[in-house]
């Protein structure tokens, strides 16, 4: 079992609003699960400056390259997340890093539909949910929010 485990309760823009408890909760999904785990799970937290898109990005990599298929992957955010475009319906969501930019969600984020793509692409069995929904906590009122 592999678990990559993100808390986010600080952002390095300004203009994001901060999240008491995200870092807690990231850290601690991560460490909940894994204490239920009847086997040694490989367990990664990555909490606010530490969980940039690169960072995320770069640990789902590895633990691509890692994984068997008997495996599975769990994926666990806690932080904000953002619509694209909050007058559309069929805009796209963003899971928001550390360093998230409001303005450039496409370039800066973590679109949700291609963690759920490279999440399919992922020999094991992780939680396949084809609109992939948030699990753990996200909090919306991020960058474009009232």
């Amino acid at each position: 079992m592999y678990i990559l485990a993100v808390g986010v309760g600080q952002y390095k823009n300004a203009g994001i609003r901060a999240l008491p408890n995200a870092k807690r909760d990231g850290g601690g999904g991560g460490r909940r699960v894994s204490a239920r785990s009847t086997r040694k799970p490989v367990v990664k937290v990555l909490t606010d400056a530490a969980a940039t898109r690169a960072a995320v990005l770069n640990e789902l990599d590895a633990i691509k390259k890692q994984i068997r298929r008997q495996d599975m992957l769990i994926f666990y955010f806690a932080g904000h997340g953002e619509v694209d475009d909050p007058n559309d319906l069929k805009g796209r969501y963003y899971l928001l890093p550390h360093d998230a930019t409001p303005k450039g969600l496409a370039g800066s984020a973590l679109s949700a539909a291609d963690l759920g793509d490279m999440l399919v692409r992922t020999p094991g069995k992780a939680d396949r949910d084809p609109g992939l929904v948030p699990r753990g906590r996200v909090q919306p009122g991020g960058p474009g929010s009232p």
